[in-house]
């Protein structure tokens, strides 16, 4: 969280990955873009992440090093 407030306050865009614990409404505020898995399960939570970040990967890679 101190992290996020520190990036918003110089102007950094924010990613955030979390679930629905109440941690979810504290970064919502503090991000410009939040994954909020729908679950307080911490292993679903955590694949849903990992997927999610490999598409992102995938995505980055495609318009970095079009083919």
């Amino acid at each position: 969280i101190a992290a996020l407030r520190a990036a918003r306050e110089v102007g950094v865009v924010t990613v955030g990955f979390t679930g629905t614990a109440p941690g979810a409404a504290v970064m919502r505020p503090l991000c410009d873009h939040l994954l909020a898995a729908p679950s307080d399960d911490t292993p679903l939570i955590q694949q849903i992440h990992i997927t999610a970040a490999h598409a992102i990967c995938e995505i980055v890679e495609r318009n970095l090093f079009k083919k």
